[in-house]
């Protein structure tokens, strides 16, 4: 049951560490480590905590108690032998988190549904809105337009429709890809360079 940091020091070619990052995921702050290993997958979160796996469609996963972190540890094979390591542990002692806000005002009967943030200070967002996509899109436009946001391409907000669309206002960037859901539509919005 080591601490994949302890069985790198003990073991350095079976784990290193490639990067760190914090993130926010619908208010809960969970840190989050990269690592490869010259182990295949299985073994690598054996490694770990043999008691602690299960297997997902993504392949093996293992997860466990340790003290006030919740870990878990995601691995998938890579080219060449070996694997890639992800492990996500929350305190379950730190308070949660202010929600991020968007940097705009949705459309009456908008829901966030998730919202992601990294220590780069890019904020995603998924969203459901009313309304199938052209008309989804009608309503952001409007909404963003009054807001001091502009489309950068040719026909504006007239020539909406499902796909990907960019937004700029000063140093801010919004990208939105929206799509048809079994409910209206929903939209994956990117925001980065300003918040609300």
């Amino acid at each position: 049951m080591l601490s994949l940091l302890l069985a790198a020091a003990l073991a350095p070619s079976a784990f290193t560490l490639i990067d760190r990052d914090h993130a926010i995921v619908d208010r809960v702050p969970i840190e989050i480590e990269r690592y490869r290993s010259s182990l295949p997958p299985a073994q690598a979160l054996a490694a770990w905590d043999p008691s602690a796996i299960t297997s997902s469609g993504a392949g093996p996963v293992g997860s466990r108690q340790r003290g006030p972190h919740r870990e878990t540890l995601q691995a998938r094979a890579v080219r060449g032998g070996g694997s890639e390591l992800l492990l996500s542990r929350i305190d379950l002692r730190r308070p949660r988190a202010a929600p991020p806000r968007l940097p705009f005002t949705l459309p009456a009967g908008s829901v966030v549904l998730r919202a992601v943030q990294f220590e780069s200070a890019a904020v995603t967002f998924v969203v459901s809105l009313p309304g199938h996509p052209a008309g989804a899109f009608a309503l952001l436009c409007a909404r963003l337009r009054a807001e001091g946001w502009s489309l950068p391409r040719e026909g504006g907000c007239d020539s909406g429709s499902p796909g990907a669309h960019w937004f700029l206002r000063g140093g801010a960037t919004l990208a939105i890809d929206l799509r048809a859901a079994a409910r209206g539509s929903r939209a994956v919005i990117a925001c980065t360079g300003e918040r609300a």
